[in-house]
């Protein structure tokens, strides 16, 4: 199983009700699209004194290597990717591919 794990930051003045709306109800059913998609998660940063500088992370699981670079060709994928760019800062995305091992739990 591969795991796609994404962190960024929202898009620069956009409220914080804004970026969870549209992250939640306009991103989530283009997502639900997407071939090969096994599991979405997302993980909203909880906002403390210290914290970190990013607003979410998103995680995306696939059966193996071959079903992300079949996503990658595909228009689901495309229009997902352009939808980011009106919630996102595209410019602070940062993405990691994971083999997940679960310790326990």
């Amino acid at each position: 199983m591969i795991k796609w794990v994404s962190i960024f930051r929202k898009r620069p003045g956009m409220s914080d009700q804004d970026f969870l709306r549209h992250w939640r109800e306009v991103h989530v059913p283009l997502v639900k699209k997407l071939p090969g998609l096994r599991k979405y998660v997302q993980s909203r940063t909880v906002k403390v004194v210290g914290g970190t500088h990013f607003d979410g992370i998103s995680e995306m699981w696939f059966d193996d290597l071959q079903a992300v670079q079949k996503l990658l060709g595909a228009p689901e994928w495309e229009q997902a990717r352009r939808d980011a760019e009106n919630f996102l800062d595209v410019k602070s995305v940062t993405r990691i591919l994971t083999e997940e091992y679960v310790a326990f739990g």
